[in-house]
């Protein structure tokens, strides 16, 4: 539960709740695989939600300007919208 909590929690439906939620999905994966390997997986991301980290990343890089990019950066650090 310790790796599952630290890894897949944290999910919340609106901003100013204290109650978090795991990611099913990815939970799912996880015991997926523990049951298919007996033990812990070796990469604890579904290697689908990849794509959706390379798209992110292709949508952040349209952004030249590096200033742009670190305010951006510090919002999403401080749970800010």
């Amino acid at each position: 539960m310790e790796i599952l909590t630290e890894n897949y929690n944290g999910y919340r439906f609106h901003k100013k709740t204290e109650n978090t939620v795991f990611n099913s999905n990815m939970v799912l994966y996880f015991l997926d695989e523990y049951q298919r390997a007996k033990a812990i997986p070796d990469q604890l991301t579904d290697p689908n939600m990849r794509s959706d980290n390379h798209k992110l990343t292709a949508m952040f890089d349209l952004f030249q300007e590096e200033d742009v990019k670190q305010a951006i950066l510090e919002k999403i650090m401080n749970n800010k919208s």
